[in-house]
C-alpha cells in the first residue's frame, strides 16, 4: 500500500498545482489500482486525508474533485453489484419456479409410470385367471354332458359324485378368480396420501403373486420374514415398492435362480431386502440406477422408471435404500423405513427435500 499511497500522493499534488483534465484522469486510474488491491471506501478517504493535510495550501474544493473521481470505480463496481445481486434474484425466482415444474412433472411422470406398472400386473393377473376359468369352463361342460346322460345311465350314484366333485372344484376357482381380482383391487388403489397399518408380509406376497407367471419352475423364492411384519405407511407405495424390486430381481436372473427375501425390525426400523443370484450391476451403473429412464433392459422391455420411483417412494417414506451388488453373483437392495413414521411428519410423495438420505 506504501507504494499507492506515494502514487496517490503524487497524482493528487499534481492535480492540485495544474488542475487539467490529464491531471484528473489519473485519480481515476488511482481509484481502480485501489479497488483491484482490495482497499476499502473507508481506507481510501483516510489516504486522501494524510496525503491532502500537508498541502493545506491547495482548494479543499479541487481536493474533493479529485477524490470524487477516485472514487468513481468504486461507485462503479457497487452498481455492478446491486445489478448481479437483482440478476441473482431474478435467477433463484426462475429457479425455484422451474423446480416447482419438475415437481409437477415427477408427479405426473410417477402417476403415469404405476399406471405402467398396473399394465404389468393386468398381465400377470390375465395369466392367473387363464388357468382357474380354463378349467372352472371344462368342468362346467363336463357337468353339462353328464346331466344329459342321466336319464339313460343306471349308474346315477356314482355320476352325483362325480357332479359334486366338479361343481366343488369350480367353486374353489370361483374363489381363487374372485381373490385374485380382490387383491389386485387393494394393489392398485390410488390412496398415496393415506397413512395406514399393514402386514408387510402381506405386500410383500401380493407381489408375488402377480409375478408367478415369471418365477414359476424358474426361480427359487426364500422367504425369512420376521415374526411381527406389521407397519403404518402408505400401503399402496409399500406395494409398488416390493413390486419393483422383486420385479428387478426377476429380470437379473436370465435362467434359473434363487431370490431371498429378508425383513428384520429393531426398535427404530423396519428392514426389508430383497437379493437375488442374478447377473448384478457393473461399477459403472451403479450411480446411475436411480436416474429416470435409466434402463439396462432391451428397448421396449423397460421404462427406466422402476427404480427411480422406488427411491421417491422410499424418500416420502424418510427412509433409506441401499445397494450391494457382484458383477456375475448378483444384488442386494435393502430398504430400511422408519418405526414411527408418523411421528417423523413424513413428506409427502415427492415435496419434501429434505426427507432422510437415500444411498444411491
Amino acid at each position: 500500500m506504501s507504494g499507492l499511497r506515494q502514487e496517490y500522493r503524487a497524482g493528487l499534488e499534481q492535480f492540485l498545482r495544474d488542475s487539467s483534465e490529464e491531471s484528473l484522469s489519473r485519480g481515476y486510474e488511482l481509484g481502480r489500482s485501489a479497488l483491484a488491491a482490495g482497499m476499502s471506501l473507508l481506507e481510501l478517504v483516510e489516504l486522501h486525508r494524510q496525503v491532502l493535510m500537508p498541502c493545506s495550501e491547495y482548494p479543499k474544493e479541487l481536493a474533493f474533485e479529485f477524490l470524487k473521481e477516485a472514487l468513481s470505480p468504486f461507485e462503479m463496481a457497487l452498481m455492478g453489484y446491486r445489478e448481479a445481486n437483482t440478476n441473482l434474484a431474478r435467477a433463484n425466482s426462475e429457479l425455484a419456479e422451474a423446480n416447482h415444474k419438475i415437481k409437477d412433472a415427477q408427479t405426473q411422470l410417477v402417476h403415469s409410470a404405476k399406471m405402467a406398472s398396473l399394465g404389468t400386473l393386468t398381465a400377470g393377473m390375465a395369466h392367473e385367471v387363464n388357468n382357474p376359468l380354463a378349467f372352472c369352463l371344462g368342468h362346467v361342460h363336463s357337468i353339462q354332458n353328464w346331466m344329459c346322460k342321466l336319464r339313460d345311465d343306471s349308474a346315477l350314484e356314482s355320476l352325483w359324485e362325480k357332479t359334486e366333485t366338479r361343481l366343488s372344484q369350480v367353486q374353489q376357482g370361483l374363489e381363487r378368480i374372485k381373490e385374485l381380482v380382490l387383491n389386485l383391487r387393494r394393489f392398485s388403489r390410488l390412496d398415496e396420501s393415506e397413512i395406514d397399518t399393514v402386514d408387510v408380509h402381506e405386500q410383500i406376497e401380493l407381489a408375488l403373486l402377480f409375478l408367478r407367471h415369471e418365477t414359476r419352475d424358474r426361480v427359487q423364492i426364500v422367504r425369512r420374514y420376521v415374526e411381527d411384519g406389521v407397519l403404518t405407511c402408505y400401503p399402496s407405495m409399500l406395494g409398488q415398492v416390493a413390486m419393483n424390486l422383486l420385479s428387478n430381481a426377476v429380470f437379473a436372473i436370465p435362467e434359473t435362480g434363487k431370490i431371498t427375501i429378508t425383513t428384520t425390525r429393531d426398535s427404530e426400523t423396519f428392514t426389508i431386502s430383497i437379493e437375488d443370484d442374478g447377473v448384478g450391476i457393473p461399477p459403472e451403473n451403479r450411480d446411475r440406477i436411480y436416474d429416470p429412464f435409466f434402463t439396462t433392459r432391451p428397448v421396449g422391455s423397460g421404462t427406466g422408471l422402476g427404480l427411480a420411483i422406488v427411491f421417491q417412494l422410499v424418500r416420502a417414506h424418510r427412509g433409506t435404500i441401499l445397494l450391494e451388488s457382484v458383477v456375475g453373483r448378483g444384488s442386494r437392495f435393502i430398504v430400511e423405513l422408519p418405526l414411527d413414521f408418523e411421528g417423523r411428519e413424513a413428506g409427502l410423495l415427492l415435496g419434501d427435500n429434505d426427507a432422510a438420505e437415500g444411498s444411491r
